[in-house]
């Protein structure tokens, strides 16, 4: 979501849906190679800025980073239902497991909020 978007959900109090809140797997992938299609969809500069956040919160709280960015989703200032897509019941158990990070608000504001360029948590 752009800065804009972001700014009429918030102040207009919108839920958002969030069609693709996994990136289709881009978040968990990129250390290992993403394929080239999900690189044309999601392998821009915003992307890696918040996925060098989602490690160092992933490791925080001993998750992965797909399970760290729904953390934020689910905190943000307005209704945020993520849609995942899972195969496997493993999977859907994975994406629940975001239920479980104990991220503070501030975290999820910061991962929420990089497409405006604001700080980075690691600082």
């Amino acid at each position: 979501m752009g800065t804009d978007m972001l700014a009429l959900h918030q102040r207009a109090g919108l839920a958002a849906i969030p069609c693709s809140a996994q990136a289709k797997g881009y978040f968990d992938k990129l250390s290992q190679g993403v394929d080239p299609a999900t690189a044309r969809l999601y392998d821009n500069a915003p992307n890696r800025a918040k996925a060098r956040e989602l490690a160092v919160l992933a490791k925080r709280y001993t998750a992965i980073p797909r399970q760290a960015m729904l953390a934020a989703m689910i905190r943000a200032p307005f209704v945020t239902i993520p849609v995942i897509g899972c195969r496997t019941p493993g999977q859907v158990a994975s994406s629940f497991a975001c239920l479980r990070i104990g991220m503070s608000q501030t975290e999820a504001n910061v991962l929420l909020a990089l497409r405006q360029g604001n700080p980075s948590i690691q600082q």
